[in-house]
């Protein structure tokens, strides 16, 4: 029960239509308390983080998520997600490479990671491309 009101706490004010990031973290820590496995409310947390310039502790919740889902594709995704928008192309690529490799141990998850080592590629190709004119 405590969990559902938490919920509907978030809903009613979730982490997007909440301006104050004060009023948004303890929400989101008892969340997290509440069902430490869900991936969505470490994800939620690190936005917020993320959103206001804290990227060390937005990447510690973004690792958390990872540490809880492991084999789930969609945490790597939102990780590489943010380390793109980070510029950490590295870890980003790693983190496609995973996810790739997880959505390929789930049914019909193999033409899916085809598909964001294409997009990984085409990006690659014009980032490389957008160098070389400058």
């Amino acid at each position: 029960m405590k969990k559902l009101s938490l919920q509907y706490l978030v809903a009613a004010y979730g982490p997007d239509k909440l301006n104050d990031p004060t009023q948004q973290e303890p929400i989101l820590q008892q969340m997290i308390q509440v069902d430490p496995t869900d991936p969505a409310n470490y994800f939620y947390l690190a936005n917020i983080y993320e959103q206001n310039g804290d990227y060390e502790k937005a990447e510690e919740q973004f690792l958390k998520a990872k540490e809880m889902k492991p084999n789930e594709s969609t945490v790597y995704t939102t990780l590489a997600a943010f380390y793109d928008r980070q510029g950490e192309f590295e870890k980003d690529h790693q983190c496609v490479e995973r996810a790739g490799a997880a959505r390929a141990e789930q049914p019909r998850g193999a033409p899916r990671h085809r598909d964001l080592l294409l997009e990984r590629g085409v990006q690659e190709l014009q980032a490389a491309g957008s160098e070389e004119e400058r």
